[in-house]
């Protein structure tokens, strides 16, 4: 599974935003119907030319009550999973980036620290 935050860029109108997801993938469609039977997401597949690879990402609203409930079970990405919960933990008054400055700081190091770990 992925836990990502980033800041991204209407094509438009150039304004920033931040946002975030969790997804899960894997080669069998079977094990991403499990999950999304239990846990309401979206399913899609993206093909690939050896084997189809299926996606299952997190509905909004169910996002903090995963997040909590996976944190207690997690190892290898429990700070993944802790940094993700303090990110969508930020109010979300606007999607766009000018937000209190310390506010902004630390959604920039949530960010930057989830992609380093992530790449591990």
């Amino acid at each position: 599974g992925n836990f990502v935050c980033n800041e991204y860029t209407y094509k438009k109108s150039g304004l920033k935003y931040f946002d975030h997801q969790i997804s899960v993938a894997n080669i069998f469609p079977e094990a991403i119907c499990y999950i999304n039977d239990r846990i309401p997401g979206c399913i899609t597949n993206l093909n690939r030319s050896k084997n189809p690879l299926f996606k299952w990402t997190c509905k909004r609203g169910t996002e903090k009550f995963l997040t909590k409930s996976i944190l207690p079970f997690m190892k290898i990405k429990k700070r993944q999973c802790e940094l993700f919960l303090e990110f969508i933990n930020f109010p979300l008054k606007t999607r766009y980036v000018p937000r209190p400055i310390e506010e902004r700081d630390r959604m920039y190091e949530i960010i930057h620290e989830i992609k380093h770990l992530n790449s591990l």
